[in-house]
């Protein structure tokens, strides 16, 4: 916990995420979901929010793109109509396998 407190983090990410969250806003206020143009355009954006929210929480970008990638597909499978919790549970397994599985790659590369 302490190393998680002490990380330097680098603000320029938070700024990207407040700037990310207007057009967010903008782009839900203003542009109708009825294409998939606009479809493809809103998940770009709510993967970029979650990606820069979470670089900046974690300080590490793998963790970062593991975690808001898992967001951005749960919100897929709840815009498929996929709303069982076990889906969720799945997906949340995916995600701490592959972060497992990242860190196991950083310490095997360490070794060598």
């Amino acid at each position: 916990m302490n190393r998680f407190l002490t990380q330097k983090r680098n603000v320029g990410f938070l700024l990207l995420t407040f700037v990310l969250m207007s057009l967010f806003s903008w782009f839900v206020i203003t542009v109708s979901p009825d294409t998939i143009l606009n479809q493809i355009f809103f998940y770009i954006i709510l993967f970029g929010i979650f990606f820069s929210l979470f670089h900046f929480l974690f300080a590490n970008s793998k963790t970062a793109v593991i975690c808001s990638g898992g967001v951005g597909i749960y919100f897929f499978l709840r815009f498929l109509h996929l709303r069982h919790p076990i889906y969720g549970i799945i997906l949340l397994l995916c995600c701490m396998a592959a972060l497992r599985f990242a860190k196991q790659k950083k310490r095997e590369t360490k070794n060598e």
